[in-house]
């Protein structure tokens, strides 16, 4: 059987997991037209060899 988290680390997820919800909802609001970015590295092929 599993342990339970303590309530201290409860809590930070739970404040982190309210802080990414109105992240994405601010996003959407404000940045309707906005492309997202995919993170990550930038590709170094050039557009010949695509």
């Amino acid at each position: 059987m599993t342990r339970t988290l303590p309530y201290d680390v409860q809590g930070s997820i739970k404040s982190l997991l309210l802080r990414m919800a109105n992240l994405s909802k601010y996003r959407r609001e404000f940045l309707e037209g906005a492309q997202a970015t995919t993170g990550g590295r930038s590709s170094k092929v050039s557009t010949a060899t695509q």
